[in-house]
């Protein structure tokens, strides 16, 4: 897996943003570690969100 340099992290926070926009989450919503001790509630769109964002990062590190 290639590391990520800060402008990729800066422009996919960018994109992240974008897709985003007037659903009332934010990219924050998407990191578990983002409020500590606090997780989203299950069901929640957060939640949906945070699961998406783990099964996106874990098919980037498929090779095949």
């Amino acid at each position: 897996m290639v590391a990520q340099d800060g402008d990729e992290v800066g422009r996919l926070a960018a994109y992240a943003e974008r897709v985003l926009a007037g659903t009332g989450l934010t990219v924050a919503d998407a990191d578990p570690d983002a409020v500590e001790g606090e997780l989203p509630v299950s069901g929640s769109a957060a939640a949906a969100l945070q699961d998406g964002w783990d099964m996106a990062r874990r098919a980037g590190q498929v090779v095949l």
